[in-house]
């Protein structure tokens, strides 16, 4: 079986320009030397056209890689934005944050798709989807990096998301398993079984299945065991990140060993997990 590398969120835009440095440092001391590229990085960065530079920099002298990076989010970076013009906008803005992450060394770029925008049709939306991956697709690939579509609670779906890998199969396009999102929604099970083929990196978290809680690994009622015997096993995946949040106290560190436990602890048969 293959070593997939664990890589550790942080939500960057919560801390200070001052505390970058230690908190990088921090990271290297509990072994948490892969870490997701963060958005905010790149907002900065379009503001004063060298914060990425920077940040890289900082990362090598803490000798930290970020092989994930979460793309830009929210309603002003979706990609079925109804406004044509618009559109085109975010495209470009995906396009130029997407090529930097992969010159700084990431290898998955994981997006939503967009918001459900209910006064317009579905099928329409996805047709603004498709313009945007048409566009992206081939800049990924030249830049060895895959697009991973993620997994909403109640709209774009695993089953949804399988579908458009499956129709595109471009190896620059892949999927995000959102852990979280999925035990609130369709149950992990069903959205395994559907991404399967195209999973190339994960979020994972815990909840109780009442909301996207973000909870540590074994702080909800997540089945463990089960999620990371079969993530292994996916033909595809690059990378496994954490999203876990604050929980209760818990420092930092405790929530990455809390990950890793759970990561490599003890597993089930591949022969008994349904979806292989």
């Amino acid at each position: 079986m293959k070593n997939i590398p664990l890589v550790h969120f942080v939500r960057w835009e919560k801390i200070p320009d001052s505390q970058i440095d230690s908190t990088l440092n921090e990271l290297k001391d509990m072994g948490a030397d892969n870490i997701v590229l963060h958005p905010c990085w790149w907002m900065r960065d379009e503001e004063s056209g060298s914060f990425l530079k920077l940040i890289h920099n900082k990362m090598l002298s803490a000798n930290i890689i970020g092989t994930a990076c979460h793309g830009l989010w929210g309603n002003n970076y979706d990609f079925n934005c109804p406004n044509e013009e618009r559109r085109k906008q975010i495209v470009s803005s995906h396009c130029r944050f997407m090529k930097s992450v992969a010159d700084m060394g990431s290898l998955t770029y994981t997006i939503h798709l967009g918001h459900r925008h209910p006064e317009y049709d579905k099928n329409f939306l996805y047709d603004q989807i498709r313009k945007t991956l048409d566009t992206l697709l081939p800049e990924a690939e030249e830049s060895g990096i895959k697009i991973a579509v993620e997994n909403m609670i109640d709209y774009d779906t695993s089953d949804e998301i399988a579908a458009l890998a499956a129709e595109y199969n471009h190896p620059a396009l892949g999927l995000c398993l959102d852990t979280g999102h999925a035990n609130v929604g369709e149950g992990i099970k069903n959205a395994i079984v559907n991404t399967v083929p195209y999973l190339v990196t994960c979020h994972m978290h815990d909840n109780d299945g009442t909301s996207d809680q973000h909870f540590p690994a074994g702080y909800g009622n997540t089945d463990w065991e089960y999620l990371t015997t079969t993530l292994k096993a996916c033909p595809k995946l690059i990378n496994a990140e954490t999203e876990a949040g604050d929980y209760e106290g818990l420092s930092r560190a405790a929530i990455w060993e809390t990950f890793k436990k759970s990561w490599k602890a003890p597993q089930k048969k591949t022969q008994d997990l349904n979806p292989l």
